[in-house]
């Protein structure tokens, strides 16, 4: 499953995921998995772990909507 898939299936179920990230800005990370809360009713607290590979944790909370 994509990244995109992940972060909008756990929004839609006001779930938690964590992403394990081998490189990048961990802070595009966060701007993604908030654009894709608020794009589904809902708010997205984030957490940055460091270390290799850097881990995001983002819990979504909110409306809760039926799978398509």
């Amino acid at each position: 499953m994509s990244l995109m898939s992940r972060l909008r299936a756990a929004a839609r179920s006001a779930a938690e995921a964590t992403i394990e990230f081998g490189g990048g800005d961990p802070a595009e990370l966060v701007a993604l998995a908030e654009r894709i809360g608020a794009r589904e009713d809902c708010s997205a607290e984030c957490a940055v772990l460091p270390g290799s590979p850097g881990v995001l944790v983002v819990r979504f909370t909110g409306p809760v909507r039926p799978s398509p």
